[in-house]
């Protein structure tokens, strides 16, 4: 067989796995590819996009730019570059390139509709209209285009011109997509303040998602009921929600996944006290579990209940001595006004490990500021931009930076 044909047979397979997402094959395929054709704009291309499918922006780029290397005229190399740039927000950068590939390619409808994501995502929604508008009016049928513009509105809560263009869009969309465009109808009736409509589409949305996919749904679901007022119904789909998530039905983590949602995503006393309830339960069948006891402490602080924030941070702190524990002890001395104590224990978080936890240095930080002790402040706000941008120079995905299964940040805004 020869090179070119090899070369083609193998690019096919390798947007055929990358479209299955079985990108480790794709990747595997795209490299074979460019072994045969080297020097390929579109081969070095593609492999850029074989890294992108990895989350590895570096490598994607550079293969990126060394296929405009060879052929500055090469538009898709321009169009790929400027999605990296976007995705780390490198805006200027990213519009020029965007451009470019615009400018090479006039007629080509997804440049442009990238470029409308871009402004989209910078919050230019007018901007982004503009070139959703122009990319349709090259090719009206583009799908991306019509769902982003339609996306676009309702970011601009411009609800009722959002829910037009989503319906119209039902029939034109693949079933792997329809899911999507349903949660997005279900947002546009949410706006429109049309809650039951909202919820019957979101059980739509679950009739075409696997049921390991239905915690969102039942979780928004939920939401909705709260706005209603309805706050049994909303503990309800709050349960659903948790047995969706949970890895056994009876056991730990359907507790403390219970707790977690009725705290974290609703502002209902009634609903909160009940997650506070399900924290105290995992505590009270799990007593050697410390990152039980560390919910119940989370969860009073952010009550305002310091007293027994602190004793079952305490309780926590002597089954383990792991820094988020000391947080909520923290966080529950100063609560109690004690400043004092509330510093002692962040100093004794720092020990344990002095690099990598950035909130003890901002709590510290806006303790002293309390006390007026403004240069010690200052001090520790200096340490604190030191540390963010040594997280930035690592290579490491956001989700691994917290440890455990709620980031210390969660119930902050109770308590510091």
């Amino acid at each position: 067989m020869e090179i070119p044909s090899q070369y083609e047979r193998l690019r096919v397979e390798a947007e055929q796995a990358s479209e299955n997402s079985d990108y480790d094959l794709s990747f595997e395929l795209y490299a074979q590819a460019l072994e045969l054709m080297p020097d390929s704009p579109e081969a070095l291309k593609n492999m850029g996009r074989a890294y992108l499918d990895k989350g590895n922006d570096e490598e994607a780029e550079w293969y990126c730019r060394k296929a405009i290397e060879i052929d500055p005229t090469y538009w898709r190399a321009f169009n790929n570059l400027g999605n990296i740039l976007k995705r780390r927000e490198e805006w200027p950068e990213a519009i020029a390139m965007l451009e470019k590939a615009i400018a090479l390619c006039p007629d080509e409808s997804f440049c442009l509709v990238n470029l409308g994501n871009l402004y989209c995502k910078k919050g230019n929604c007018k901007k982004a209209q503009y070139y959703y508008n122009k990319a349709l009016s090259i090719n009206p049928s583009d799908w991306e285009a019509q769902y982003n513009q339609a996306h676009c509105f309702l970011e601009m809560g411009k609800c009722e011109r959002a829910l037009f263009l989503f319906e119209k869009l039902i029939d034109k969309t693949k079933n792997r997509y329809l899911c999507e465009v349903y949660a997005c109808i279900a947002k546009c009736h949410y706006g429109l303040g049309d809650y039951e409509k909202s919820i019957q589409v979101r059980y739509q949305v679950m009739e075409h998602l696997k049921p390991e996919y239905h915690y969102y749904q039942y979780q928004q679901i939920a939401k909705v009921y709260e706005t209603m007022g309805q706050p049994d119904l909303a503990f309800y789909n709050c349960l659903k929600a948790a047995e969706n998530q949970a890895k056994d039905a009876d056991g730990f983590d359907f507790l403390n996944r219970l707790g977690y949602e009725l705290f974290k995503f609703h502002k209902d006393t009634r609903i909160r006290k009940k997650g506070i309830q399900y924290f105290l339960e995992n505590a009270f069948a799990n007593p050697e579990s410390d990152i039980a006891h560390y919910h119940c402490a989370a969860a009073f602080n952010r009550f305002g209940d310091y007293k027994k924030a602190a004793i079952y941070a305490e309780k926590a702190i002597s089954l383990s001595p792991h820094p988020r524990n000391y947080f909520q002890l923290a966080n529950a001395y100063r609560g109690q006004d004690n400043a004092a104590s509330s510093l002692k224990v962040l100093k004794k978080m720092l020990d344990i490990d002095p690099s990598d936890f950035y909130e003890a240095h901002e709590a510290m930080a806006m303790v002293y500021r309390e006390q007026g002790k403004e240069k010690l402040a200052a001090k520790m706000e200096s340490r604190l931009e030191a540390l963010k941008k040594h997280r930035e120079s690592l290579d490491i995905p956001q989700s691994f930076i917290h440890k455990g299964e709620i980031t210390y940040t969660l119930f902050w805004k109770g308590g510091f």
